[in-house]
């Protein structure tokens, strides 16, 4: 299911969660396309359908970016020093078609190393530089000794690696994740002692090295190599230093620098179960308002969202908040009180995140300040202790923040979406809050080859579909009033869960039921293990969705109001001469993708603030066919809803 970037500017379709934007006076957050460019030119990718590469096209001519020996090392002596750093930058070269030579000049960037796309002839040490943002499968020809990996890189391939290759990065970086699925050393960038941290030590070594103390050897160089040069000088000494003070992570897809609050990620304990009683009752609630309730700005026939990403995102919301509106907040989150819904969220987070490269449930919160305001260092701590996120400050009237924050999207919904983030009034936003969950994983059992079969849509009409099935002799099956269930589980605990209602039950009269809803989720029907036959389309579906409507209906009121909104658990009024804050925007899209492998999925959160003024018989098969519009979930292991959506067509187009 990889995703193919057909423009810098392009969408892609992931689960992101984006709380809210704080702003003064009155904001209509927008979401659009992010321009991705180096300088004032632009690059763009499409795909040629009768070739296997893709293409690059510049000043209105195409090139082929994405054969063997795109990117090479030219011009290798004898004396070639034994590094080669993949350009970010780069243009044509019209005498060698095919290949790309680097140009600071040039305004065109190279975002995706295509398969067999860097040649690597004599060089065995090789860095991938900031810039570069996918690498596709088998994209280096050659032998690779060594390999650095900078954070901006989101996406990893398999490649041939041998099991002597050395992979270096920073914590949390996808260098360090593919190392450990495949069993290849690992080494941290700034560790120059490599001794499995970065501290003074380090330093101490560098500076040695630098004055000619005592010269460091191939390795230990390529461990201080801290901004991917190949050379070893003063500004590596000094972001070395700057990594003991505020450590480097690609944990959240961002650098720390700058930060107002951040958490501690090194020593995040995991939950084996969260403690989540209010987020199952938001969960329930929750579905109707968004999936029947909310205009869908994709999809017309299919809707999904993530419910743990819209909870996550409101939580942070309510932190800020103090009086009746944080009461309102509580109330709709089904919490007691705000210490309980810290515990949740801290819960809920510790429990549903894990990351094993090629599986992956990855969570992300962050908030986004305008360096104009002065915040409550307090509250952005306790949201970093209790809801791992990260604070960043931030000159909203500088026209790359929007694009920093698209980018953060980005990389923490596995380049699923790139929406393009407007500040329409800088002088008036206040803060950006964020969430995102990104997450992939196996069928424990694949499926066979899909078939055609028909799926018969709400109104009666008929489509034909790629089904995916399988009879078995013993399935566990829940038999309920009004639908059957069953579940499909994953390699890593989590599942699947389908709900088929009964022939003349719609699944709207499901959704629209918050009781059956919370029946549903705590799978509290009874089971059996029967002989059956089951099938599901494949399917590939998004939805974006403005949720102040959805807000309101769960009981938040005044936090969309402009004289009643009581923020001023970050803010204070009257030290920033404001009267009010209010949230001008909660915008939610989703994505998620199942097939004969298994299921891909991801979401965002965008909230901004503003200030303003009967069981049948034994003998008998079960025949759980999902050939008529259905409800599904997807829980971990404990069974705690990440994604919920419907499908009244398998074929309707995600756009």
């Amino acid at each position: 299911m990889n995703h193919v970037l057909r423009k810098m500017t392009a969408l892609a379709s992931a689960l992101v969660m984006l709380g809210g934007s704080i702003v003064y006076g009155q904001s209509d957050g927008v979401f659009s396309t992010a321009r991705i460019s180096a300088e004032e030119a632009e690059s763009e990718y499409s795909v040629d359908l009768e070739r296997s590469y893709n293409m690059i096209v510049l000043d209105g001519k195409y090139y082929a970016f994405n054969i063997a020996r795109t990117i090479s090392k030219k011009d290798f002596s004898v004396n070639d020093y034994d590094i080669f750093i993949v350009p970010a930058k780069c243009k044509p070269d019209q005498d060698y078609y095919g290949y790309y030579e680097e140009d600071e000049e040039t305004s065109s960037r190279i975002f995706v190393l295509g398969e067999k796309s860097v040649d690597l002839y004599r060089s065995r040490n090789v860095i991938v530089p900031e810039g570069i943002m996918e690498i596709r499968q088998s994209a280096f020809s050659g032998d690779v000794g060594s390999i650095t990996i900078a954070d901006s890189v989101i996406s990893l391939g398999e490649q041939n690696f041998g099991k002597d290759t050395v992979m270096r990065g920073h914590m949390g970086s996808i260098a360090e994740n593919y190392a450990a699925s495949h069993e290849n050393k690992f080494e941290y960038l700034g560790d120059v002692d490599n001794s499995s941290g970065v501290d003074s030590a380090d330093i101490l070594k560098l500076l040695n090295g630098l004055n000619g103390v005592k010269e460091l050897d191939e390795n230990e160089s390529a461990r201080a190599d801290e901004n991917y040069d190949a050379k070893l000088n003063i500004v590596d000494l000094i972001m070395l230093k700057n990594e003991i003070v505020e450590p480097r992570s690609s944990v959240l897809g961002a650098s720390f620098e700058g930060a107002k609050a951040a958490p501690d990620l090194k020593n995040i304990k995991k939950a084996d179960a969260a403690e989540a009683d209010g987020y199952m009752k938001f969960a329930a609630n929750s579905a109707s308002a968004v999936l029947l309730e909310s205009e869908d700005k994709k999809g017309v026939e299919n809707t999904v969202y993530s419910p743990i990403s819209y909870y996550m995102a409101l939580s942070m919301a309510a932190e800020c908040a103090e009086g009746n509106t944080r009461d309102e907040f509580i109330t709709a989150l089904g919490a007691e009180d705000i210490e309980d819904l810290r515990s949740e969220n801290d819960s809920l987070f510790r429990s549903l995140y894990f990351d094993k490269y090629t599986a992956y449930c990855k969570i992300a919160n962050s908030l986004w300040l305008n360096n104009k305001w002065i915040f409550k260092q307090n509250t952005l701590d306790t949201i970093a202790d209790d809801y791992y996120a990260v604070s960043f400050e931030r000159d909203f009237k500088d026209k790359s923040v929007p694009g920093e924050i698209s980018n953060w999207i980005y990389k923490n919904t596995s380049g699923k979406f790139q929406p393009e983030i407007q500040i329409p009034k800088p002088e008036d936003e206040i803060m950006k809050i964020l969430n995102t969950i990104t997450f992939k994983d196996a069928w424990s059992s694949k499926f066979g080859k899909a078939e055609k079969n028909t799926f018969v849509k709400k109104d009666g009409t008929e489509v034909e579909c790629d089904f995916m099935g399988y009879t078995r002799l013993y399935k566990d099956v829940g038999f309920a009033d009004k639908y059957m269930r069953c579940s499909e589980t994953m390699k890593n605990g989590c599942e699947m869960h389908f709900i088929l209602p009964d022939e003349g039950v719609t699944v709207e009269e499901l959704v629209s039921d918050d009781k059956i809803m919370e029946e549903i989720y705590s799978d509290s029907i009874e089971h059996a293990k029967r002989k059956t036959v089951f099938s599901v389309p494949k399917f590939d579906v998004a939805s974006k969705f403005d949720l102040v409507g959805a807000s309101q209906a769960l009981g938040i009121k005044d936090a969309f109001s402009k004289v009643k909104g009581d923020f001023t658990g970050v803010i204070d009024y009257s030290e920033n001469g404001i009267p009010s804050a209010y949230l001008s925007e909660v915008t939610h899209e989703a994505v998620v993708t199942i097939d004969e492998e298994g299921c891909e999925a991801a979401a965002y959160t965008l909230i901004s603030m503003a200030a303003g003024s009967a069981m049948p018989p034994e003998e008998e098969p079960v025949y759980f066919e999902l050939n008529r519009p259905f409800f599904y979930y997807i829980a971990d292991k404990n069974g705690t809803p990440m994604f919920a959506g419907i499908i009244n067509d398998p074929l309707e187009p995600n756009n």
